[in-house]
């Protein structure tokens, strides 16, 4: 799911592919986003996983989705 996120080494094309990627209304691909960065063998920066988060609450869709995940898994 992040192909393009690990195809650029520039970091402000990162966060623009991440933050492209919190966009969708589907909440299904957001949730699978979630888990895809939560793996140990995952990608993403650390860093940019809160400007992640940050992005899928702004999402109206993603909202409620963002805070299941901060309370459940924090």
């Amino acid at each position: 799911m992040t192909v393009l996120y690990d195809e650029t080494f520039d970091s402000q094309e990162k966060s623009i592919a991440l933050t492209a990627m919190s966009f969708t209304r589907l909440v299904w691909l957001l949730d699978l986003l979630f888990y895809d960065i939560m793996q140990p063998a995952s990608t993403v920066r650390p860093l940019d996983f809160f400007s992640l988060t940050i992005a899928i609450s702004r999402n109206p869709s993603g909202r409620h989705l963002s805070w299941w995940f901060l309370r459940h898994r924090w």
